[in-house]
């Protein structure tokens, strides 16, 4: 299966908040749409640190759209940035 097959399923799958975080990871955009919880390490940081690591030093866009949360997760995923 190939990104682009990949790509289609996912369109007719999920929702559409669902489909536009996953092509916002195609195109180096982060999307983070919810409270800060410990969600936070997989929705943003994980795909952060994959797309700073990948050697294009291409830019990353991300946006952020929060009321808070928990500041025991954000300083956890603080931590994740420093290291």
């Amino acid at each position: 299966m190939d990104i682009i097959n990949l790509e289609k399923i996912i369109s007719e799958t999920t929702d559409p908040a669902t489909y536009q975080y996953f092509k916002g990871l195609k195109e180096r955009r982060i999307i983070f749409n919810a409270d800060v919880d410990e969600y936070i390490v997989e929705n943003a940081m994980i795909p952060l640190m994959e797309m700073d690591n990948d050697g294009t030093g291409e830019p990353i866009t991300i946006i952020l759209n929060t009321y808070g949360g928990s500041l025991w997760d954000a300083c956890r995923s603080a931590t994740l940035l420093i290291i």
